[in-house]
């Protein structure tokens, strides 16, 4: 896979030609967009998207209705100052259409119950259709207990190798004080007298040279 690429789960119905809808509606129009991210913050009144959004009442209430129709939102009325009023919530599909269009900052708890969630569900249809396609009980555990051994295998490698990048980078950080420590310990006159004799010329080229393994391993922990 791509260094650039990122296995997004999106959830759709099975026609195809609500499929085509769905995708052209929201990522092909900056108002579904703008109506999802708005609903998704908690801007759920008809009323109160018209007033914040710059598009026309028609254009936003038409797009309310196609979402709605299209199973992305829920259409719901409540009864405000004698007044009754219109309101839309995220649907199940439309909350994670929202993940992608939305940036939310999830609790660690929270993440992992959507992480099983999405698991048990790409699962369920995931081994449904390999059985649909003839593919043996025992192929299927095959191929998903290959994957995972492989996948841990590779996480655990790359664990080590990051964790042995960090004791580097610690060790180099321990080293770099010290000199520094030792440095800033020296009066300005000591420093005049180091100054005649090298002494901390060489301390300022190997502090040069620590420095510059420290960046070294710095720029190789980022590519991980």
């Amino acid at each position: 896979m791509e260094e650039n690429l990122y296995p997004y789960l999106i959830l759709l119905p099975n026609d195809p030609k609500s499929q085509k809808k769905i995708l052209s509606t929201i990522f092909g129009s900056d108002i579904a967009q703008s109506l999802i991210i708005n609903i998704a913050s908690g801007v759920e009144f008809q009323k109160d998207l018209i007033k914040k959004l710059t598009f026309s009442n028609k254009t936003i209430i038409n797009y309310l209705r196609d979402l709605v129709d299209l199973n992305i939102l829920e259409e719901n009325s409540t009864t405000v100052g004698g007044y009754r009023r219109l309101f839309y919530k995220l649907t199940k599909m439309g909350e994670w259409f929202s993940s992608l269009v939305v940036y939310r900052d999830y609790k660690p708890e929270e993440f992992k119950g959507i992480l099983e969630e999405l698991f048990q569900m790409y699962l369920k249809h995931a081994i449904g259709l390999l059985l649909e396609n003839k593919f043996k009980q025992d192929k299927i555990r095959d191929i998903f207990e290959s994957t995972l051994s492989s996948h841990l295998k590779e996480e655990y490698i790359k664990k080590l190798t990051i964790e042995k990048y960090i004791e580097d980078i610690q060790s180099l950080n321990n080293e770099l004080d010290s000199i520094l420590s030792s440095i800033d310990s020296f009066s300005k006159e000591k420093k005049k007298e180091l100054l005649k004799i090298n002494e901390l010329k060489e301390l300022d080229e190997f502090y040069g040279i620590l420095k510059n393994k420290f960046q070294k391993l710095s720029e190789k922990l980022k590519n991980f």
